[in-house]
């Protein structure tokens, strides 16, 4: 006499307490994959800062500025930094001058061929809904430099070729204090020679909080720079963590809204915009950018 083995599943309960151990292991584990991920693309946008670096320093030693020309038709001189007409755009690597194009600051870099991969000037942390500020938004038509773009087109933006990190190489020799008789932004130079360890060249995106990289579970956790000397340090290695709170970064002094938009301002407003009428505006970039420490 034979007997058949009854075959015998999961019950809905041990079905439920199965599923609640994989969600209990999740939660554990995703934390830890995201701060994973924060660090790796850390490391990522550190090595390309330093890249950067060494990309400027090879084209002042080359004197690659002799073979630039300004919108004046005059060419740099030896020893200088990649051409940064137009200080106040530091995020352009390619512009338009009536019907002609131009490469400057950091597109110069790509333009002599002494950086070939573009995707060094983006941080890998850009958020992803800063969408002006992201490699794949300037590729169509290809290469990467081509202008116009079908992406400028499509947003009504003008027609430039940007990046995420900032190019503002300060100049070490002049002090620049902020009083309210005195709204100067940081003194820029010109002069390889006149770079400095303690004072950045190229910073993250700072021009709003909502465009700050480097997030962990949406607050931003980090800011990078490269300084004067070649290296590159971020302001969790600096101490200065205090460069993100979030009162930094309040349009009003007392703390009671933001502006996404215009918070933090990177460049210097022409006469009669708001920035030369905004003390408060102008003081808040500045003490950024007094933070970043080597």
């Amino acid at each position: 006499m034979s007997h058949s083995k009854s075959k015998r599943g999961f019950t809905l309960i041990e079905l439920l307490v199965v599923i609640a151990i994989i969600e209990l292991l999740l939660a554990i584990l995703m934390p830890a994959l995201q701060l994973a991920k924060f660090h790796a693309k850390n490391v990522l946008c550190l090595s390309r800062l330093k890249g950067i670096g060494t990309a400027i320093n090879v084209f002042v030693a080359d004197d690659k500025a002799t073979a630039v020309k300004d919108l004046n038709g005059n060419y740099g001189n030896p020893g200088e930094l990649p051409l940064n007409e137009d200080s106040g755009h530091s995020y352009t690597a390619y512009r338009t001058s009536g019907s002609q194009k131009y490469a400057c600051k950091l597109g110069l870099l790509y333009e002599m061929d002494i950086i070939n991969n573009p995707k060094v000037f983006y941080c890998p942390s850009t958020p992803n809904d800063n969408l002006i500020r992201r490699y794949e938004s300037y590729t169509y038509p290809t290469p990467w430099g081509t202008l116009p773009q079908e992406f400028n087109t499509i947003n009504g933006s003008n027609q430039w070729v940007r990046v995420s990190y900032l190019y503002y190489p300060q100049s070490a020799r002049e002090k620049w204090p902020l009083t309210p008789s005195n709204l100067e932004l940081p003194k820029l130079t010109k002069k390889g020679s006149d770079l400095g360890s303690s004072f950045t060249m190229v910073t993250d995106d700072i021009t709003n909080w909502k465009n700050l990289a480097h997030k962990n579970r949406s607050e931003p956790r980090n800011l990078n720079a490269l300084f004067g000397d070649g290296h590159a340090k971020g302001t969790v290695d600096m101490r200065q963590e205090k460069i993100l709170s979030r009162s930094r970064w309040l349009i009003d002094p007392d703390g009671s809204s933001e502006d996404t938009d215009n918070q933090y301002r990177h460049r210097a407003y022409g006469e009669g915009d708001d920035w030369t009428e905004n003390y408060n505006a102008r003081e808040r970039y500045h003490t950024v950018l007094g933070l970043f420490e080597p």
